[in-house]
């Protein structure tokens, strides 16, 4: 990621029976059919936003989670490193 740059992050085709999503940054599919890392969960409920790199500043905004007309889910998160 680069300093100073806002990325739009979602999470796409969300499937709880498979177990599966998709992964987009900036509109572009980075990662397709990914696995759940809990196999056990049946919804969202939380969310937990946090950045990685000590010493860091992360800013998130502008964050939905909703149903889409084609009855899947995404999750739009727009992230700011700074």
């Amino acid at each position: 990621m680069t300093q100073g740059q806002w990325y739009l992050i979602e999470y796409r085709n969300i499937n709880y029976t498979t177990k599966r999503f998709d992964y987009y940054v900036n509109g572009n599919l980075v990662a397709g059919n990914l696995q759940f890392w809990n196999n056990t969960l049946t919804n969202i409920n939380v969310v937990h936003l946090f950045g990685y790199d000590a010493g860091q500043t992360s800013y998130f905004d502008d964050i939905y989670i909703a149903n889409s007309f084609n009855t899947w889910f995404f999750h739009i998160l727009q992230f700011h490193v700074h």
